[in-house]
């Protein structure tokens, strides 16, 4: 999650299984494990847990989606997921205008991040994301 901080920002609060009211029940090793993670901005929560789950082998069947209005934002977003990352398509306008980029990050998310066209876009703009 501090990974995640870094890449959107906000406040992050973890609270260990150890901190759990009869968390003695549980495995020494499992006491430093993460019950919950909230990451909080002032425009989204974004929460995760180290606690394994049965039958569930891992998250890569998931796609976050990050949809802002904010072309500097998303910007900074993206190249900070990008590294280590598995980029599927780059960040791109495609020709309607609209902004996106899918990847999987270093730890296996994958992320499909969207930025709307403004309406002052033109057309015959180059389609790359660094003319913003």
């Amino acid at each position: 999650m501090l990974f995640y901080q870094y890449c959107l920002g906000g406040e992050l609060h973890l609270e260990n299984l150890e901190d759990l009211t009869g968390s003695h029940v549980f495995p020494k090793q499992m006491s430093r494990l993460i019950l919950q993670a909230t990451l909080s901005h002032r425009h989204f929560a974004l929460m995760g847990s180290d606690i394994p789950v049965q039958n569930i082998n891992s998250c890569n069947s998931n796609t976050l989606v990050w949809y802002s209005n904010n072309k500097k934002e998303m910007k900074q977003l993206y190249t900070r997921l990008a590294t280590g990352a598995k980029t599927m398509a780059p960040l791109a306008m495609n020709y309607w205008g609209d902004i996106t980029a899918t990847l999987t990050d270093k730890y296996n998310l994958n992320w499909l991040l969207y930025c709307p066209a403004s309406i002052d876009f033109v057309f015959n703009q180059e389609k790359t994301f660094d003319h913003f």
